[in-house]
């Protein structure tokens, strides 16, 4: 079962490191914590700068999650994070790409609290 949250839309910085993620990162939330790691990601094409990451990138599977939801992840663009703090392994979060705050060799940092994902079991 999935928890429903409300979802940004794309802001115009986002292209200007969206092709800096890449699988096995890890990710922080808003507090600093390190509670997860990148298992997939979608980026829409339309918020790709020239020479940045294509639509082909990272694993282009529909999020396991309500129709309605999986068509807004997939048009805004999502990571899909695993929950590393704890043993469940079908736990999953989802980020928008606009609510990653940064991005720099190793951490994809987000703007919100990973309690304020979307959430989803696989």
């Amino acid at each position: 079962m999935s928890t429903m949250r409300a979802l940004g839309v794309a802001h115009a910085g986002a292209t200007e490191w969206t092709g800096q993620i890449r699988v096995e990162m890890a990710v922080e939330d808003a507090s600093g914590e390190r509670f997860g790691r990148v298992i997939d990601f979608r980026i829409d094409p339309a918020s790709v700068v020239a020479g940045g990451v294509g639509p082909a990138s990272g694993v282009q599977h529909a999020p396991d999650l309500p129709t309605e939801l999986s068509g807004r992840l997939r048009k805004t663009g999502y990571i899909k994070i695993a929950d590393t703090r704890y043993f469940r392994r079908d736990f999953r979060y989802y980020a928008t790409i606009d609510q990653v705050a940064s991005i720099d060799a190793s951490v994809v940092r987000l703007d919100r609290y990973c309690r304020d994902l979307i959430t989803a079991f696989d």
